[in-house]
């Protein structure tokens, strides 16, 4: 027998951009691969958006980039009353390295402490020019509903890299990336960038998980080490 499945049907949808309360002309809005740009009104409207779970991304020049989820139906398309504000970019805080992955293919996710976003950064350039897939947090803002997606990201990832040092043990926020990626038995890379002390459960969880010790290795070892682990997990290097 044929089953029929209801047909998503598409929306226009309406959404306003403000800093400071102020409308901001020029911003960037990415739905669903529909893209629009805001008028002196701070507002702009997003045709053909398919209804469901949508990621929402937002850019304009001198702000960092604002990304979240929204649910999208026939009954809401008017999300102008949606907090999307922009916040303006830390010159402290380095420029992403390129676009954090999203499609269908094997990807790696990778956590790490922001204060080390600039050592990091540096390693994520060199693994994406070997053609992994790699998904980060790029330094940007979020919205509340961003959180599900990083729990989802972490849990469709094939492998988990952490970069551990005492500034990343100490976050909140890593430490649960880590603890959700063993709950869902990721295979997990610690990639340690000085040494540090686990503490939270860090070391009783991580005590038989092989560790790459970058800051006490030469850099042609550690490349290869690298190497040797992305292939481990299928990863073609």
């Amino acid at each position: 027998d044929l089953h029929s499945f209801p047909t998503r049907r598409s929306s226009d949808l309406l959404v306003v951009i403000n800093d400071d309360n102020n409308p901001l002309e020029g911003a960037v809005i990415s739905i669903d691969g529909k893209t629009a740009t805001t008028n002196e009104n701070g507002d702009c409207t997003v045709k053909g958006v398919m209804e469901g779970f949508n990621e929402i991304k937002v850019s304009a020049d001198g702000y960092n980039d604002f990304l979240d989820t929204i649910s999208v139906s026939s009954d809401k398309t008017d999300f102008s009353d949606v907090p999307l504000k922009l916040i303006p970019h830390d010159n402290n805080f380095p420029m992403r390295p390129f676009e954090a992955y999203r499609g269908d293919e094997p990807y790696v996710f990778v956590s790490y402490g922001h204060a080390d976003a600039e050592v990091v950064f540096n390693e994520l350039k060199r693994f994406n020019d070997m053609g992994i897939n790699i998904w980060y947090d790029e330094g940007i803002s979020s919205g509340a509903g961003w959180q599900k997606h990083v729990e989802n990201t972490i849990i469709n990832s094939s492998l988990f890299i952490v970069f551990l040092s005492q500034n990343a043990v100490d976050s909140q926020d890593v430490r649960q990336d880590i603890f959700l990626s063993l709950s869902q038995e990721i295979p997990i890379i610690p990639i340690f960038l000085e040494s540090a002390e686990l503490k939270y459960g860090l070391r009783m969880h991580l005590a038989s998980t092989p560790s790459i010790l970058k800051y006490e290795m030469p850099e042609d070892s550690y490349v290869k080490q690298c190497i040797t682990s992305f292939k481990q997990y299928g990863f073609d290097v």
